[in-house]
C-alpha cells in the first residue's frame, strides 16, 4: 500500500512539472545558450529585453556571457 502512495506522489509531481515547464516561457539565459532551434517563446523573450524579435550580436553579447 505504501508503495502505491509513492507512485501516485511520483506521478503527480512528474505531471506538475511537466504541465509547469510547458506553461512557462523560456529564461533568456535559455533563449541565448540553446544551441540549433530557439526554445517556443523565445522571440517574445527578445522583444521584452532587446526591443526586437532580432537583436544584434552586439547587443547579445554582455548577456550572453552572464550566462555562461
Amino acid at each position: 500500500m505504501k508503495t502505491l502512495q509513492f507512485k501516485s506522489i511520483l506521478i503527480v509531481l512528474f505531471l506538475f512539472g511537466f504541465f509547469y515547464s510547458c506553461g512557462s516561457p523560456p529564461s533568456l539565459c535559455n533563449c541565448l545558450t540553446s544551441g540549433g532551434d530557439l526554445p517556443s517563446g523565445c522571440k517574445q523573450v527578445f522583444k521584452d529585453n532587446y526591443g526586437t524579435t532580432d537583436p544584434s550580436l552586439n547587443q547579445m553579447k554582455n548577456d550572453y556571457n552572464n550566462c555562461k
